[in-house]
């Protein structure tokens, strides 16, 4: 759902509604030319917000939280405030989104993006190589879910056995073999007349150290 914001501001925000959770994603843009006092503006709209938040744009504001550098800007120190005022976790590695033009400038970050904590400990940030004939290099933000499912392993229905079927069938074979040999018959006759249960979904809320190593753990 497209928001409908009251602000001079060349931005856009829009309401997603997925899993019975809403997020309000806004993108921004600030020129150069603007005056850095103009961000006032977002501090305000960041008031009026009671979801979740992904706030990403090119702010043209530059600060060592973002930027593999030392240098800061007044509008960076500005930025920087408000999303410490609002409890936002920027999602930057330091990776330069902005290509020097010229062989004597540096590359830069004026591409950000915070989040609420929340979903910030679910959000991968990635700074594409290929500007697609941009002059700024794309970021991909990929949002996992905050629960991960898992399935439940079949089991025997023991109430649901064919036990007259079963014992039959286990009287026909010998007793006199190895162990192993054995431990297999019974098993293919259960398989035979005992049914077994259905796997389940079953979701775990994830936590921030939970990796694909984890994951491969657990199967």
């Amino acid at each position: 759902r497209q928001l409908n914001l009251n602000t001079t501001l060349d931005i856009h925000a829009i309401e997603i509604h997925t899993n019975n959770k809403t997020l309000t994603l806004i993108n921004c843009y600030i020129s150069p030319a603007q005056p850095d006092n103009i961000l006032a503006e977002i501090d305000q709209l960041l008031d009026n917000i009671t979801t979740p938040i992904i706030l990403h744009g090119d702010f043209n504001a530059h600060h060592p939280l973002w930027e593999h550098s030392n240098h800061t800007d007044r509008r960076g120190r500005i930025l920087h405030n408000i999303i410490h005022n609002h409890q936002l976790t920027c999602l930057n590695t330091g990776e330069a989104t902005f290509p020097a033009r010229q062989i004597t400038h540096r590359d830069t970050t004026p591409d950000t993006t915070f989040a609420t904590p929340t979903l910030a400990t679910n959000t991968q940030w990635t700074v594409l190589p290929d500007t697609y004939f941009s002059d700024h290099k794309p970021i991909h933000i990929k949002l996992q879910s905050s629960y991960t499912q898992h399935y439940t392993t079949p089991r025997w229905d023991l109430s649901r056995a064919n036990w007259e079927a079963y014992t039959t069938d286990m009287e026909t074979h010998s007793k006199d073999t190895d162990i192993q040999t054995f431990t297999d018959i019974i098993i293919s006759t259960a398989t035979q007349h005992i049914p077994t249960t259905k796997p389940r979904a079953q979701h775990h809320k994830a936590v921030p150290w939970w990796t694909n190593e984890c994951e491969y753990a657990t199967l």
